[in-house]
Order: structure tokens, then C-alpha cells, then sequence
């Protein structure tokens, strides 16, 4: 009669070892890895193309560096023209710096 308690309570005492060890779940995943890795079942390619939201942000990021950049052409065209009127009207050598 012990025997057949312990036979019957075996199963029911194995996976409810597994369950709070995790031992027999670690061993079913490591499985599935494997399988993944040796052509099991495939995942869909990685997208290489972006969204358009994506494109759309970086269209105008490129736009606003653009005009940020002709901004800056144009106040360094101003501050050079400046420099050049104040050499001629103190007659000043390009070596000095105006501060």
C-alpha cells in the first residue's frame, strides 16, 4: 500500500518540483532555442526600411539643418562685412581681432 501512495504521488510531486524549480521549464526553453536556432520555425526578416513617421521626422530634421545652416552663412557674411567696413574706416590690419 506505501508503494502504490508513493507511485501515485510521484508524478504529481515531480511536476510540482519542476514548477517551483523551474528546472524542467529551463529545459523545455532550451529546447526551443535550439529548435529556433537549427531552422525551426522562422521569424519574419528584420525590417530594414523605416516608417514613414520616421521618414517624414527626419526629412524635416534635415530641413530645419538646412535653414539653421543658411542662417548661420548668412550672419557670418554680415559679420564679415562688418569687419571689412571697420578695417577700412580705422584702417586696421586683418591680424587684429575686434572684440
Amino acid at each position: 500500500m506505501d508503494t502504490m501512495v508513493k507511485q501515485s504521488l510521484a508524478v504529481p510531486m515531480r511536476k510540482l518540483s519542476s514548477c517551483v524549480t523551474g528546472v524542467k521549464e529551463r529545459e523545455v526553453w532550451a529546447r526551443r532555442r535550439a529548435k529556433r536556432g537549427t531552422g525551426g520555425v522562422k521569424s519574419s526578416p528584420p525590417q530594414t526600411g523605416q516608417t514613414s513617421v520616421t521618414r517624414s521626422y527626419q526629412t524635416d530634421l534635415e530641413k530645419e539643418r538646412m535653414l539653421r545652416e543658411a542662417l548661420n552663412a548668412q550672419k557670418h557674411a554680415e559679420r564679415a562685412a562688418m569687419r571689412d567696413h571697420f578695417r577700412k574706416k580705422y584702417q586696421l590690419s586683418k591680424a587684429s581681432v575686434l572684440h
